[in-house]
């Protein structure tokens, strides 16, 4: 059974157009009790899935509080997906004749996050067939953006490490080893970087403990260093209580 429970990822988040409108999924509080209304600046959608005993009850009215229509479906409802695509069956009914088609269109919190760095709408923005170290890219206005949740990015940092640990100075590197930073130590690592990426396993075996290693490599310079290759910005944005974390890539 898909309740208002089952919702409550989806408010303020989730987002249709009736042909040029914008509807977003909100929840409001009214005598009736706690509600799902998708909302625009002209119309309103209430669709509280399993209100009263009914799956999807749909009732429609304007930017005046005036009925256009209801309906319901009485099928019962098991997921989000399905709930959409009844309130869309069910509104697009209803306001037949009045210039109002409905196509949802979901908008993922990582999206919402994406958009947010390029300020462009979310038709503009594209998300790309590969990653950076698992993170999302996307794309927009020519600029390419790798998003993530922090624990996301914190594992995409430290692969970004793992496999350029050839590139730290020698002084460093040589500070994370068995023997320390002594001449000797840094003299053969400097040996060893001639190679440049095809030494990177040797850089890896002299280092005594990684997860120090990794976590001085961003205590010192930051995340953003690692992974924006544009400009080693780390970009904070919050979307439903959640920090997501973008990288510019070009």
């Amino acid at each position: 059974m898909f309740t208002m429970e089952n919702l409550e990822p989806y408010f303020n988040n989730a987002k249709m157009k009736i042909n040029d409108i914008e509807f977003i999924l909100t929840k409001v509080e009214e005598l009736s009790g706690i509600l799902a209304v998708w909302a625009s600046e002209s119309y309103k959608v209430y669709a509280s899935p399993y209100f009263e005993g009914i799956s999807v009850p749909v009732h429609v009215v304007d930017s005046n509080n005036q009925e256009i229509g209801t309906d319901a479906s009485h099928i019962e409802i098991d997921n989000f997906e399905r709930y959409c695509k009844v309130v869309q069956t069910l509104a697009s009914k209803e306001s037949e004749g009045r210039g109002c088609e409905i196509i949802l269109k979901m908008v993922e919190p990582i999206e919402e996050a994406a958009i947010k760095v390029p300020e462009c709408d979310i038709e503009e923005l594209t998300k790309e067939s590969y990653d950076l170290y698992e993170l999302a890219v996307f794309s927009a206005y020519g600029m390419e953006y790798a998003v993530g949740t922090d624990e996301e990015s914190q594992a995409a940092a430290e692969e970004a490490i793992k496999n350029s640990a050839w590139s730290f100075r020698p002084e460093f590197i040589a500070s994370h080893t068995k023997a320390g930073a002594t001449n000797g130590m840094i003299k053969a690592i400097t040996a060893l970087q001639e190679t440049c990426e095809d030494c990177n396993d040797d850089i890896l075996s002299l280092i005594e403990d990684i997860e120090d290693f990794v976590e001085d490599a961003i205590s010192a310079d930051g995340r953003g260093t690692f992974l924006a290759t544009y400009d080693s910005d780390e970009i904070e944005i919050k979307v439903n209580g959640i920090d997501y974390y973008c990288y510019r890539l070009a």
